[in-house]
């Protein structure tokens, strides 16, 4: 299938993306339809493809899932030595550990808070800006990570399986709350997989690493 590769950074490409009304990468676009080149069905069907429909795991599975990914990444940030949370979280990227660190445990955050509440889930949602000075040491991360812990379980404690058909509006395109908590834990999951390379380039063996069969069943991406 032929296609253009447009550089968003260059000025046609700015200019692209405005007309387009899109402000989140990657973009797939067709005249003046678009799609956010995120979620595989949406492209599939956006360039009329036939694609075999991937198996959601039950949401229970995810949850739990989630709750040892965000323990696991809680434990390798907590390995992190103070100057390096200010190192870039992949070589080239303007991401440090300390934002993307926070950001495994944000993401657990907002998608708690668009269900509960239905807060669009935009990527300023997501993506909260930190203060200057905050998230600095092991320590801040260890208790966000048991608040966000905490959080979560209540919510899927309360009632939250009958809630799972609810649409809600994402920065990627209109998803169920199933849908978007699949995203959501692999999201989580591969920001946790970049913090663990990254001890191990340090010489640092993560305490309680990411397993494959803690990843399995999850769409989630084969490079960092």
């Amino acid at each position: 299938m032929a296609f253009e590769l447009v550089d968003a950074l260059s000025a046609e490409g700015a200019s692209r993306l405005a007309a387009l009304k899109r402000a989140v990468l990657p973009v797939l676009a067709r005249g003046g339809e678009s799609v956010v080149a995120v979620d595989l069905q949406k492209i599939a069907e956006f360039v009329g493809l036939e694609l075999e429909r991937h198996q959601l795991l039950p949401a229970a599975t995810l949850v739990g899932k989630w709750l040892r990914v965000l323990r696991s990444a809680s434990r390798s940030l907590s390995q992190v030595p103070l100057e390096g949370f200010d190192t870039p979280i992949t070589p080239g990227n303007d991401r440090t550990v300390r934002i993307v660190g926070h950001h495994i445990l944000r993401i657990a955050e907002s998608y708690v808070e668009s269900a509960q509440d239905g807060t669009p889930a935009t990527l300023e949602h997501s993506e909260r800006k930190l203060d200057a000075g905050s998230y600095r040491t092991p320590q801040e991360f260890v208790d966000y990570a048991n608040r966000t812990m905490a959080r979560l379980s209540a919510w899927w404690g309360g009632g939250a399986e009958s809630q799972l058909t609810t649409r809600l509006e994402t920065y990627f395109g209109e998803q169920t709350l199933h849908e978007f908590l699949e995203r959501s834990v692999w999201h989580s999951a591969q920001h946790a997989r970049q913090v663990e390379a990254l001890l191990a380039g340090m010489g640092v063996m993560p305490a309680e690493p990411l397993t494959d069969e803690l990843l399995a069943g999850l769409p989630i991406p084969k490079g960092l």
